[in-house]
């Protein structure tokens, strides 16, 4: 789960905006201020739970 929490200061579209992007379950977080260093963010929480699930190993005499 993630947790998005945008600044909502009223500025000009020429601005960029602010936010701060949260893994929930651990904690790590980033503040942004573009929407490629957000999804890249994501890019790294899904990449780290995938290679997590990818190493898991089913349980003994589960067959």
């Amino acid at each position: 789960m993630l947790r998005l929490v945008v600044d909502d200061r009223q500025v000009s579209d020429a601005l960029p905006w602010r936010g701060r992007i949260q893994h929930v379950g651990s904690g790590h977080e980033r503040h942004f201020e573009h929407l490629p260093d957000m999804m890249a963010f994501i890019n790294e929480q899904l990449a780290a739970r995938q290679s997590f699930t990818l190493s898991f190993e089913p349980l003994v005499g589960s067959e």
